[in-house]
Parts: C-alpha cells; structure tokens; sequence
C-alpha cells in the first residue's frame, strides 16, 4: 500500500512539474504579457454576480415573474457561462505559430497602419473598443494576430455562437472570444447577461472587439449598423464602468477573400449554413491559392466622453448612439485602402461594350484614381508607386481565377467578364464605391437632364431617402456645401460650369459623367425590378424570403427582356434593402409576428399610386434604363 502511495505521489509530481514547465516555456514565448491578466470564466462570472446592481436586478426579476431567486440566478449563470470567455495568455504562443504559418501561406502580405497603432498605444489607460467592417471570418484572426505581434493587450472578441462548436469553440473562447446569440429578442434575462459581461469587459479595462455589421457584408460594402453592441457599450460607460472609452473604427480590405464562392450562391438566393467540425476539413482547399494582400487600417479614435456626454445620464440615448453609429461607420469608410483588385473590376463591370482593351480599363481607372486624390482617400501602395503593373497584375489575377475571358485581337488583349462572376467581381468593386456613391448619384441626375441648383439638390436628396439602407451618405455639412464641392470637381475637369443657378454640361461631359453614374447602375436597376413588379405582388400577404424569391425570379425574366442590364442587379442582399426603402415610403407595408426563431416578416402593396412611387419610376426608368445607357449605346 505504501508503495502504491508513493508511485502515484511520483506521478502526481511529474505531471505537476510538467505543467510547470510548459507554462514556464510557454511564457518565454509570449510575445507580450500585460501587468494584469485576463480573469478566466469562472473568475469574471463570480465578479459579475458580486455586482449589488446586478443582485438587485436578478431579484426584481425574480419577484416580477413569480420565480425562486436560486432559479433566476442560476439561470443567469448557465446564460453567463454559455456567453464568457475563458482567455489565456498561454495559448497565444501556439496560435501565433499557427497563423503564422496560414497567414503566410494564403495572403502575400498584411499591411498595417502602423502609425496609427502607435497612437492607440499611448492611450490604452482607458478602455479600447475595436469596431471593424466584417468581410470574413479571417477578420477576427487577423486583428488578434497584429496587436498580438505589435504587444497590445489581446481584446475580448465578440463573436456569434454559431462559431463555438467544438473544437474551435474552446479554442476562440482561451483566446478571448465570448459568444452571443444571433436573436434573443423576449428573453429578458439573457440580455441582462449580455449586457452585464460586457459591462464588466470594460470594468477590467480589457480591449473589447464587435463588428458593428453584426454579420460578414455578402455585397463587399458596409452595411448598415446594428445597434446592440454599441448601445451595451454606451449604456455600461453611462452606469460607470469606466470614466471614458475610446472606440476605434477599424478597416479590412481584401484583395480577395476566402468566402467569395459562398458569398456568390447567398447572392443568388441560397441559405447560409451554420459552421460546424466538418467545415474543418475544407479548410485545405483554401490553401491552394493565394488570396493577395489583407490591408488594416485604424480610423481616428472616438471618445465616448465626448460623443455621449458625462455619465450621470441613465436610459437609452437614441439619437447619440445613432450619431455614434454614424461617425463609427464614417471613419471605417474612410480608413478603407482602395486596392487594384477594387477599381480593375470597377472598370470592367462599368464599361457598356461587351470587351475591354487594357488601355481602357488603364485609363478608365486613372478617372477614379484622379476623383479619389481629390476625396483624399487611402491608396494601396501597389497604386500609388506601380499603377500601370498592379493594374495588369489584377487582370492576370481576374483571369486565372476564371472571372474574367481574356481574348487575342491581333497585338492587343480584349477582357470579357464571365456573365456569372459578375456578382463576385461586384462584391470586390463595392468594396471602394462609398467614396464615389455621391458623384454617382450627382452624374445620375445630370444626365437625366435636371439643370437647376435647386432641382438637383431636391433629387440628391431623393436619392438619400432611396438608397439609406444601401450607403452611409456623408451628413457632416450641409447639402448645399456638400454638392456646391461635387459640382466644382466638374467644373475643374471642364465638363461643366454654373451661371445664374443652372449646371451647364460641354459637350464631352458624357463619357465621365456615365463612368460615375454606372458605378450605382446594378442598384438602381435593382430597385426597378421591385417597382416592376409592385402590380403583380397585387393584393396578397407576402412573407419576407418568399417575397425575396419572387422578385428575384421576377429579376432573372427581366434580365432576359433586356429590361435591366446587369446580371449583378438579382442581388438577395440589395432586393431585401430596398424593400426596406419602399417600406420607408410607404409603398409596401409591414407585419412582424413572433420573436426569435420563429421572427416572421409579411409585407403588402399598400400604395401603389402614390407621387413618391411615381417619382421614384421616373428617376430610375430615366438614370438607370434611360439616357445613361441609351447614351452609352450610341458610342457616346
């Protein structure tokens, strides 16, 4: 027996000096270790459920529905522990080995703003929230592995619990992934759990991570915000947490990313799975070719002290956190690199003929390079010091991937986009067009023949009303200044002047005011086919995804009348935006029955003759299917 005893004390020894040792080597290699380290799952839990506010919360609700205060708390620790992280710095030197290695096999590169990074790291006293655009899920990855490599102290990520299967779930959650449900509107006490976790993230003066999208853009440009995260964040520095809290817009961009071929099929109408183990085995096919660069950015940082006020304030601030919204999505769009690969598919997919000789799209892209140095917007460096060569290297790319024909006419090369890639090469041309919706929707109406100041500033305004689920339009000066900026752009390239409150156009003004103007042509026929077929909808009860099918087919049949020009326009994601833009106008009305799951959304024609309906027709039958392409047509 007591040899017995003295094996397993032996055992337990070794193991024990064992772990030891591994934690030893692993902290030699830790890139960066913070003065204070994370509190694992149970720690944090325990901290939450110590708070008095949140006790006396838990026992209201207790009283309020009739329940046990056991039961209520020990419902709110399951809904704790299914949410929490569990981070630990020990697993980072493993993880970066593994990025490391992917990285490096799938991109050609990570370019970061450095200068940026160094300026967030002289403000880390107070908490920091990363709000990115979501365009993968190699975002995440990406952003951990950078602050990682640059010794920042690793955020807690905010992620979706379709991601916390096993075994990358665990995996996420040590490195500092907490996970929430897609939808737990009604459950009340789940989202006092949510809001209570986060409320303590920030507490600990731990770097917070949300995408503010909610969910990866199928469409390649950012979507309008959700504003639950956000409102958490705000409604925890308004009850104190902290006395500031720095939010830092964040900007991917991709010269090509994994889920392309996924984003393509949910464009067409399929249904998005659910990640799961056997995903995992798919990932080798992702390693066969590389995807080009991954650029970073880091927008200006935005104090909530600032943006919100002092925090004696209770209750929700809608109208702040909406304006918080707002300059969080602005300083992603305009931290956002526009690439080679964003503006060779911008000029392929605008161009009216069928083909494309490399000298057109070259000069073609030229246009948009000299409108962007006038924007003032970030240029990739491939861009800026090897123009002519990244915009051949993106060709080559283009055609190697099958999304583009590249045909022989004697000495020069014609390119002929592939009719059923468009959309693929439409997601990568979004990823730059806010910063060109507002001189396309201004070459719109000027080629539908509006002259006077007063008329366009009226019709630019329509356009924000219509596209407001589409684009996030620039709001930090008044419309007037904001246009008066645009028409001198115009101006200055000598396709246009002003006198006595009208725009005159030259006589050349065609051709660059179409470049622009096509940018927008996929949405606005998009848009068309709704209001094509608002009298066959007739007077029936629609749910959401049949009503979606239908206008889809109902696009396909008008693509083949030659009714709309752009395949890309059968679009699921922008059909689905403006049916909330004719909801918004009253044109279609709206039933929601049921929370959760079981969320269903009914529609109806309500007004069909309305004079918003019939000037939304009119702009569009003019700007989308009218001049401009019977403009372009002619050889103009």
């Amino acid at each position: 027996m007591e040899t017995f005893h003295w094996v397993t004390t032996a055992i337990k020894a070794f193991f024990k000096g064992l772990v030891g040792a591994t934690q030893n080597y692993l902290r030699g290699k830790t890139r960066h270790l913070p003065q204070v380290l994370p509190k694992g799952r149970r720690e944090m839990i325990d901290a939450i459920l110590e708070r008095p506010h949140h006790q006396d919360f838990l026992h209201s609700f207790a009283q309020e529905c009739g329940m046990s205060i056991d039961h209520v708390e020990q419902v709110f620790r399951n809904n704790l522990h299914e949410i929490a992280a569990d981070q630990n710095y020990l697993v980072y030197p493993f993880w970066d080995f593994i990025l490391t290695w992917v990285f490096e096999t799938v991109y050609e590169g990570i370019e970061i703003d450095k200068g940026s990074l160094e300026k967030l790291r002289a403000l880390t006293d107070r908490p920091i929230v990363f709000v990115p655009n979501h365009r993968s899920h190699v975002d995440y990855l990406i952003l951990h592995y950078v602050l990682y490599c640059n010794a920042f102290q690793m955020p807690q990520i905010c992620a979706g619990a379709n991601l916390s299967f096993w075994p990358l779930g665990p995996i996420f959650r040590k490195c500092g992934a907490f996970f929430i449900r897609r939808s737990y509107e009604g459950n009340k006490l789940y989202a006092a759990a949510v809001q209570s976790y986060i409320e303590e993230v920030i507490r600990q003066k731990m770097p917070l991570e949300f995408f503010i999208e909610g969910t990866r853009s199928r469409t390649g440009k950012l979507l309008p915000p959700r504003m639950g995260i956000l409102s958490a964040v705000a409604r925890a520095y308004r009850k104190g947490a902290a006395e500031d809290v720095l939010v830092v817009p964040t900007s991917f961009t991709y010269e090509s990313v994994l889920e392309d071929k996924n984003y393509l099929d949910e464009q067409a109408g399929a249904t998005k799975k659910d990640e799961g183990f056997w995903d995992l085995l798919r990932l080798r096919k992702y390693l066969r070719r590389r995807k080009g660069k991954v650029y970073l950015q880091f927008g200006e940082p935005i104090s909530l002290r600032e943006s919100l006020g002092t925090v004696d304030k209770d209750g929700e601030d809608k109208e702040n956190i909406e304006r918080l919204a707002y300059d969080i999505t602005y300083g992603i769009n305009k931290s956002t690199v526009v690439t080679p690969a964003s503006l060779t598919a911008t000029a392929l997919l605008t161009q009216p003929s069928r083909a494309i000789s490399e000298k057109a799209v070259q000069e073609t892209v030229h246009n948009y390079l000299h409108y962007l140095a006038f924007k003032q917007c970030r240029l990739s460096e491939p861009l800026v010091k090897y123009e002519t060569l990244a915009l051949k290297e993106s060709l080559k790319h283009y055609v190697k991937n099958h999304l583009v024909d590249e045909c022989l006419d004697r000495e020069d090369a014609l390119f002929r986009v592939v009719e059923v890639k468009r959309p693929l090469l439409d997601y990568y041309k979004n990823s730059s067009i806010h910063f060109f919706v507002s001189m396309a929707v201004l070459s719109a109406i000027l080629l539908k023949g509006q002259a006077s100041l007063k008329g366009v500033e009226e019709d630019y305004s329509f356009f924000q009303d219509l596209f407001r689920y589409e684009f996030t339009f620039s709001r930090r000066e008044s419309l007037p200044i904001h246009l008066k900026k645009l028409i001198e752009y115009l101006v200055e390239k000598g396709v246009a002047n002003i006198s006595e409150g009208k725009i005159h156009l030259t006589a050349d003004a065609s051709p660059l005011l179409l470049q622009f103007s096509s940018l927008i042509q996929n949405f606005l026929e998009t848009y068309l086919v709704l209001w094509k077929s608002i009298p066959l909808l007739g007077q029936r009860r629609w749910e959401s995804r049949e009503l979606l099918k239908f206008l889809q087919d109902r696009g396909r049949v008008l693509y083949l009348k030659e009714t709309i020009d752009r395949p890309e326009a059968v679009n699921r994601f922008t059909l689905q935006n403006a049916i909330s833009s004719f909801h918004s106008f009253g044109i279609l009305g709206e039933e929601i029955e049921g929370w959760g799951r079981r969320k269903r959304i009914y529609y109806t024609v309500i007004n069909p003759g309305d004079l918003v309906g019939r000037a939304l027709s009119d702009i569009l039958d003019a700007a989308s299917c009218g001049t401009a392409l019977a403009t372009a047509r002619n050889g103009s």
